[in-house]
């Protein structure tokens, strides 16, 4: 299993506070089958960032991934970012102020203020860039909510999903979980991740 997005890096958002916190969620992640985990610390903008320092994300998940292997857990620790959208995010990774996933031309954008007008044209322009989009927690978009045939026109020009693990367990609510299922029915999510914070 790979995990595509996490909180695993310590002391730069409000996902891990310290390193032995960052090792136990390792743990965690590998006792439960997954082999490969991206730390995806929130980026610049986002209010819950506290640093957003690539070579520092890039530092502290090499780190986290030697720490874990002396202890005896396989786990491979790749950098990137949880996108906060905004219009500022185009400049960014146009100018590689923001790390996609490690190695990749894929970045991880979150909704944060639902699917305005400017939200997909914004997503046509990180595409121009030859990126390709994976949106974070759609679920959780008031409009999906209300129809998640709003997903549709996105999946159609190339934009990946990644529902939130919990979301379809229940753990957020029977709601969700029932919103959750239809999507995953539907064929309208591509990717199943944590989100795991802490």
């Amino acid at each position: 299993m790979i995990d595509l997005h996490s909180h695993i890096i310590y002391g730069i958002d409000d996902g891990a506070r310290t390193l032995e916190e960052s090792l136990a969620l390792g743990r965690m992640a590998a006792a439960g089958g997954t082999r490969a985990i991206a730390a995806t610390p929130h980026g610049p903008g986002s209010v819950a960032s506290r640093v957003y320092d690539a070579e520092l994300i890039a530092e502290r998940a090499a780190e986290i991934e030697v720490a874990l292997r002396a202890q005896g857990v396989e786990l491979r620790v790749v950098a990137g970012t949880e996108l906060n959208f905004d219009a500022k995010v185009v400049e960014a990774l146009r100018y590689g102020l923001v790390v996609p996933y490690a190695g990749t031309r894929t970045v991880l954008l979150e909704p944060t203020h639902g699917f305005t007008a400017s939200f997909e044209t914004v997503v046509f322009a990180i595409q121009a860039l030859g990126y390709q989009v994976l949106l974070a927690h759609p679920e959780r978009v008031a409009e999906v909510q209300s129809d998640p045939n709003r997903l549709i026109p996105l999946i159609e020009r190339g934009v990946l999903m990644q529902l939130t693990a919990e979301a379809l367990t229940g753990a957020q609510g029977g709601r969700m979980q029932r919103l959750c299922e239809t999507l995953v029915a539907h064929r309208l999510i591509q990717v199943i991740a944590t989100d795991t914070h802490r």
